[in-house]
């Protein structure tokens, strides 16, 4: 039977931080430091945020990084483990290509991409940020 010990912790003279989290699951941590105290705590409401796909045998599964990044985007980092142009990305997702251009840009920008132009194409693919997220998150 889970249990809840309250603490006494005087704070005088000292700072405190409080820190919201989304991903903790109602986690609460408490560090002392000389200059002052920080605590997480679970963000409100943020036990509805859950992204479900169905997975190959029909159940469903929290999607972690569609909740990170949001479904289109999640979508495009699973397409890019091998190089693709704009258009090769979006009939292979069946999304519209100024969407996936979007999202290419944002990914591009964030690091999570590397894009290099061959001729008249550019093409796109996960760096080792990206590959580190898919494998972490994927």
């Amino acid at each position: 039977m889970p249990y809840h010990r309250d603490l006494d912790l005087s704070i005088a003279r000292s700072r405190l931080l409080l820190v919201p989290t989304v991903f903790a699951g109602g986690l609460r941590l408490l560090v002392e430091e000389p200059e002052g105290v920080a605590m997480s705590y679970q963000a409100r409401a943020t036990g509805r945020l859950r992204v479900l796909t169905a997975g190959a045998d029909g159940d469903r599964t929290e999607d972690r990084l569609a909740l990170l990044l949001g479904r289109g985007r999640a979508q495009v980092v699973r397409a890019l483990e091998l190089p693709m142009t704009t258009t090769d990305v979006a009939e292979a997702l069946g999304l519209a290509k100024s969407t996936v251009s979007q999202h290419l840009a944002i990914l591009s920008g964030s690091g999570v991409v590397w894009k290099r132009r061959i001729g008249a194409s550019v093409f796109y693919q996960l760096d080792q940020s990206g590959l580190a997220l898919l494998r972490q998150l994927g």
